[in-house]
Parts: C-alpha cells; sequence; structure tokens
C-alpha cells in the first residue's frame, strides 16, 4: 500500500492555540459565558485576524484536544456568577442592611447557624487529597463504598450548641429524638426543607406556632 504524500495529520497551530486561551482567559475574566461553539468561532477569528490563516477547522475533535491540552472545561453556569463586580457589592450592602435592620428584635437563642455534611462510610480509592474546606468527610467502614449519611451541625447565635440531626437513607421523612440526636430519613439522604422545617419546629415548637 502506498501512502499519499501528504497525508499525514497536521500539526495543530501553537501560537492559534496560545492566543485562543488568552481569549478564553479574558473572556472568562470579565464574566462571558463560553460555550463549546463560542470557543470554536473563537479559534477561527484568531487564525483569521491575527495569524492571516484561514485553513484552521475547528472540529469537535481539535477542540476536545485543545480543550485537554490547557485544562479546560465547559460547565454550566449560574446567573450569579454572571453579575459584575459592582451588582454584587450591592446586594451584599443591600442583604447586611436588611440584617442590621432585624438584629434589634432577633432573639440570639432563637437564631441558628448551620451547616450540613455528608458523611461517606467508605473511600474505595487507597489514597486521597485532603483540602481545607472539604464538603464531605471520610470514614472507614466495611467496603459499603456508596454509603452515606448526612449531618446537620447547627449552634445558636448565643453560642449554644444544638443537637445534630443525622438523615439516614428511607422513605418516611419523619423526625425522631433518640439518644440526644435528631433521626431523620430521606430517600437519598440528603437535607431538603421539608426536613428541617419539622426539626425546627420540634426545637422551637413554641416559635413556630406563633
Amino acid at each position: 500500500m502506498q501512502r499519499v504524500s501528504g497525508a499525514r495529520a497536521r500539526p495543530r497551530l501553537c501560537d492559534a492555540e496560545v492566543l485562543l486561551f488568552d481569549k478564553v482567559m479574558h473572556m472568562r475574566a470579565i464574566n462571558q459565558n463560553m460555550s463549546r461553539e463560542r470557543v470554536k468561532l473563537a479559534a477561527i477569528e484568531v487564525c483569521r485576524t491575527d495569524l492571516l490563516n484561514h485553513t484552521l477547522i475547528a472540529s469537535d475533535r481539535w477542540l476536545a484536544a485543545f480543550m485537554a491540552q490547557y485544562g479546560l472545561t465547559v460547565r454550566r453556569t449560574m446567573n450569579l456568577v454572571m453579575l459584575t463586580g459592582a451588582e454584587h457589592a450591592g446586594r451584599a450592602i443591600s442583604f447586611v442592611g436588611y440584617l442590621s435592620s432585624k438584629l434589634p428584635v432577633v432573639d440570639p437563642t432563637a437564631m441558628l447557624l448551620m451547616d450540613e455534611t455528608a458523611v461517606y462510610f467508605e473511600d474505595p480509592q487507597n489514597t486521597t487529597n485532603g483540602f481545607p474546606g472539604a464538603r464531605h468527610v471520610i470514614r472507614r467502614s466495611i467496603g459499603i463504598a456508596s454509603m452515606h449519611v448526612t449531618a446537620a451541625l447547627a449552634v445558636t447565635a448565643a453560642g449554644a450548641e444544638v443537637a445534630l440531626l443525622r438523615i439516614w437513607k428511607g422513605a418516611a421523612q419523619s423526625v425522631k429524638h433518640v439518644g440526644g440526636v435528631y433521626m431523620a430519613q430521606h430517600p437519598k439522604a440528603w437535607v431538603n426543607i421539608e426536613l428541617l422545617i419539622k426539626w425546627i419546629n420540634i426545637m422551637y415548637p413554641d416559635l413556630m406556632n406563633t
């Protein structure tokens, strides 16, 4: 079989990719949404305007190689990250002003500060990296890799500890008090608004019934 001259794979345009990467970083910095199609169009524009090269075909395969080379991913964005810095600051100031107006009439013993943490019973990996502020905690057990519970930890604004809320996987979304801990169930062992309302209603019945 004879190899056809010029049939080998064409090398990627390194100069164009460097310029494209800078352009993508700039567009991210100014909060512009970057989809795969926009990256392709930006690549063609960079080649034509900066390098006077009209040969680039921004195929899906080329895009995948480019994004892998530079460690880029396309993620679904939330509306919040599309706001400008001034809009973020304005919302934060407005919220602080609202809280400040309520503080004189708020009872610190009836204000809860809470966080939820997923506790996994097993990590199938032999090694892992720990990061400050991790969103879940690993607890070794006997090979139940996918099983987890959710622990809702809370204190009052006055500094008093509140009994732990532990959510297991189950159908009945009732809250029971067992051994100083509130036990609840959820189909996926997560916290939802219904469970939180039941939990707060148990701890502060007079407050919730007013």
